[in-house]
């Protein structure tokens, strides 16, 4: 879509991307409310997800950022087993299909049923999930941490 070249120079410019996900279960914290999701609950529709980037100059001066809302919209039947649908909340679209089973969040894309987040998760664990068609390895650094970022802790 982009040529070599740009995308050479995008890389050049942009060297790092702060992403925090924010998961908002019944939604309250997200619209104003002021609640807190229990730790334990599964994503049902309704739930909401916020992710905020923050895209920066090698220089260290912001870029850009934006702010992406996917929400589950509604149950869904594939392959005879009942998924949650995610929209982009902006377009009104559907993003992909989510279902929690014993060892984690799998997504449905492509097609296929693929491992989306691992839970419950241990240190060292490793596992691959699918990402916009393409495999990514993750391995788990850290269990119920905190990251600093310096305009808030992402628990």
């Amino acid at each position: 879509m982009y040529s070599f070249a740009a995308r050479l120079l995008f890389s050049a410019l942009v060297t790092t991307v702060i992403i925090s996900c924010q998961k908002e279960v019944d939604g309250t914290i997200l619209s104003g409310g002021g609640g807190t999701p229990a730790p334990n609950q599964k994503p049902k529709v309704g739930t909401t997800w916020t992710y905020r980037y923050y895209i920066y100059h090698q220089d260290g001066s912001l870029y850009q950022s934006f702010t992406l809302t996917y929400k589950a919209k509604s149950l869904d039947t594939l392959g005879g087993e009942t998924w949650l649908r995610i929209i982009d909340v902006d377009a009104d679209t559907t993003v992909y299909y989510l279902k929690s089973k014993a060892d984690g969040l799998y997504q449905y894309a492509n097609n296929a049923a693929n491992l989306f987040c691992k839970d419950p998760a241990s240190l060292g664990d490793s596992y691959t999930t699918y990402n916009e068609g393409g495999p990514e390895n993750f391995i788990v650094k850290g269990v119920k941490d905190t990251l600093p970022t310096g305009i808030g802790d992402i628990p």
